[in-house]
């Protein structure tokens, strides 16, 4: 049998490879942490910023008309919209995207709008970091090529919104009037009064008399969005509200 020192001194280069094993493996694991923290630290930080929380606007539908023998005369049902969902100021890349005379007439072009005009929406809804609405009603092909085009288009979406519905078409339009969508001038006396870009708003007779009380009160919802504007939560906010219909008339 081997003495205790000979067997202490043939278990030493063990022992110190042993703790040199343990050692190596936590620099390499303090190494990635450095580097996580120093390195890619600001660029993690940017994208924590860019997944923001943005509100989404619920188009509330106006008051049902009928007649005063209960037969219904307008109403509103639900249809597919092209709108433009802003981005947080943070997400510079996509702001920017968004900005480009590139993305513009390729928008224009699937809405069939003027790009004027379609810039003219963007902007507002940039500044006030709401939706706007740049082709209400539009039809099964728009759609499915707006849905195609979501990754080379940030910010386009399709959206179910209310859309005013009038059962027997142009009879009495002279008296029932009828609504559209409220225009740039219209927008410069009524903001303040909470109408946004792609609003109805009624023109003449009976819709135009009784807008205050067609009216509905838009709701809103809560959603975490990524820097590409993907949706990946909705959250139950004490902020969020439900859509209020405007009043019915007979």
């Amino acid at each position: 049998m081997l003495p205790s020192k000979q067997l202490r001194d043939r278990r030493l280069p063990s022992h110190r490879l042993l703790v040199a094993l343990t050692l190596s493996g936590f620099g390499v694991v303090l190494l990635g942490l450095l580097r996580l923290q120093i390195l890619d630290g600001q660029r993690c930080a940017e994208l924590a910023r860019e997944n923001r929380v943005r509100p989404e606007v619920l188009r509330a539908p106006r008051g049902v008309i009928y007649d005063r023998h209960g037969e219904l005369l307008a109403d509103s049902a639900p249809c597919f919209g092209i709108v433009f969902q802003p981005f947080p100021a943070e997400s510079t890349e996509r702001v920017q995207e968004t900005m480009s005379a590139a993305w513009l007439v390729r928008v224009a072009a699937l809405v069939e709008l003027d790009s004027s005009e379609v810039r003219r929406r963007v902007d507002a809804a940039n500044r006030n970091g709401q939706s706007t609405v740049l082709r209400r009603d539009a039809p099964f092909a728009m759609r499915a090529a707006a849905e195609e085009t979501r990754v080379e288009l940030p910010g386009i979406e399709v959206q179910v919104e209310p859309l005013r519905h009038y059962p027997h078409g142009t009879l009495a339009a002279h008296l029932l009037g009828y609504a559209g969508e409220i225009n740039a001038a219209e927008l410069d006396t009524l903001a303040a009064a909470g109408y946004r870009p792609g609003d109805l708003i009624g023109r003449s007779g009976v819709e135009g008399q009784y807008e205050d009380h067609l009216r509905g009160q838009d709701g809103v919802v809560y959603v975490v969005v990524t820097a590409r504007g993907r949706r990946v939560a909705t959250r139950r906010e004490t902020g969020a509200r439900a859509p209020v219909p405007g009043q019915d008339l007979t």
